[in-house]
């Protein structure tokens, strides 16, 4: 058997870093690490570290990146799509996008500064719910047990997993800031829940801007693409730039509402494309949620990118004028609440305390 190569380990604690000291690490992904630290003013930051697992090697209490000679290339080509989250986040300055600090080279790699503040992803706040709705624990393997074991009619059969009023305000502000993005000639290309952070206060802000395109992009045989699965369009997932347009990210949109109110992403568009299931979904959601909330869902989730909203401002409006009164009360909703109010009031000897 081939033993499984060791994986890289983040920089040290304390590591100095130009004018930045490492305090912790508190997040990794497939090409990154991601450090809070303190500047020279002992203020908090979050540095970005650019470092593809397959490609470069780190070992332990290490600093320096290696890069073997037969990766050097893709390291190269791969160092693109941080490159172009530096040259997006330059540019773009909103409430709803994290602000850029610093961005220099050292260790044989490259690092991105940016404003750190506290608070959880839409990802986490949507498992939190779903665990605490479904009665697990949080370290239980419930996202195994929704993949294999098919309970996903009875998410959608039971109480929301998000709500439709904080649905609203966090998709509002988001819409708000991708719309910024769009008119500075940029798509985002990669909306998701991981990608969505929560301050304390519960407003919203845009993270890893590492798949943002230019809509006028010549090098296209040499981008390097990212999507992610249920929440890439039909024209994202073919790589087709041509085709891509404020609608792409509309799709990521109503992918992510999908992820609110069911726990997880929706079908992906290449198996929509041929046995789409995602309309007997739309009815039972419309049992939990408005109408007009399920409407612009099928909206921004239309195959066909002519059918999505065109622009960020017209969906911005069509979401403030959905209805508040959501909810829908349902038959089997009141049967189930009799019940319970059945099963308390009735208990053994309970009756026969209330005759005497």
């Amino acid at each position: 058997m081939k033993k499984k190569n060791a994986p890289n380990f983040p920089l040290p604690d304390a590591t100095e870093l130009m004018s930045y000291q490492i305090v912790r690490m508190i997040a990794r992904g497939s090409s990154s690490f991601v450090y809070l630290a303190k500047n020279q003013h002992d203020q908090l930051v979050a540095i970005k570290e650019y470092l593809p697992h397959k490609l470069s090697l780190r070992k332990e209490a290490q600093i320096d990146l290696t890069i073997p000679a037969k990766n050097a290339g893709e390291f190269r080509q791969s160092l693109r799509t941080f490159l172009s989250e530096y040259r997006t986040l330059s540019q773009v300055t909103h409430p709803g996008i994290v602000r850029l600090i610093d961005f220099f080279r050292a260790h044989n790699t490259f690092y991105l500064v940016t404003n750190y503040e506290p608070g959880s992803s839409l990802k986490d706040v949507i498992s939190r719910r779903l665990y605490r709705k479904l009665g697990y624990k949080e370290d239980s393997l419930l996202h195994a047990y929704l993949y294999y074991r098919c309970y996903k009619k009875k998410i959608i059969g039971s109480r929301q997993v998000v709500g439709e009023r904080l649905i609203k305000k966090i998709l509002f502000n988001v819409i708000d800031a991708i719309s910024m993005l769009h008119d500075q000639g940029f798509l985002y290309l990669d909306l998701k829940p991981a990608n969505i952070y929560l301050r304390h206060d519960g407003t919203p802000f845009l993270l890893d801007f590492g798949a943002a395109r230019r809509t006028q992009e010549k090098n296209r045989r040499h981008l390097n693409w990212v999507s992610t699965q249920g929440f890439a369009a039909p024209e994202l997932t073919q790589r087709r730039l041509a085709w891509m347009g404020p609608w792409t990210d509309a799709y990521g949109i109503g992918a992510t509402i999908f992820a609110c109110m069911c726990g997880f992403p929706p079908q992906s568009a290449h198996q929509r494309e041929t046995h789409d299931r995602l309309p007997q979904t739309f009815k039972l959601l419309r049992t939990r949620y408005s109408s007009d909330l399920i409407d612009l869902l099928e909206w921004c989730l239309h195959l066909d990118r002519e059918q999505r909203p065109q622009t960020m401002a017209v969906l911005q409006q069509r979401l403030l004028e959905c209805r508040t009164n959501h909810t829908p009360t349902t038959k089997r909703k009141l049967v189930r609440r009799f019940s319970h109010w059945f099963s308390k009031t009735m208990k053994p000897g309970s009756l026969i305390a209330k005759l005497k």
